[in-house]
């Protein structure tokens, strides 16, 4: 997944839903992904991340889920949990970085 700001959007959200959630860490963008495609039983645990994405982008002024109109939902959903934690952990530690270079 490219380092781009809704990529570090996403792992926060993403980051904050599992906390919320209280349990081993999951990969919400699957998740959502199935609840899409039938899954019953997943609302449960996607209604934090879109709370916490609602609020998110009030104090942001976007429009709420446009991470997954920015970000290919299918691609997110197939990144592992261990990649997500990592890229997370990357991200707070800096590694992560702003590239504001023209890259035409």
């Amino acid at each position: 997944m490219e380092n781009s700001f809704w990529y570090r959007y996403f792992l926060v959200i993403n980051k904050l839903s599992n906390l919320v959630l209280g349990h081993k860490f999951q990969n919400f963008a699957l998740l959502i992904f199935e609840e899409q495609h039938g899954r019953y039983g997943n609302e449960q645990m996607t209604i934090f991340f879109t709370n916490l994405d609602q609020g998110y982008s009030d104090l942001m002024s976007n429009d709420p889920l446009i991470v997954f109109d920015e970000l290919d939902l299918d691609e997110l959903a197939e990144i592992s949990v261990e990649q997500l934690e990592k890229d997370y952990m990357s991200y707070c530690e800096g590694k992560l970085k702003f590239d504001f270079r023209d890259n035409d």
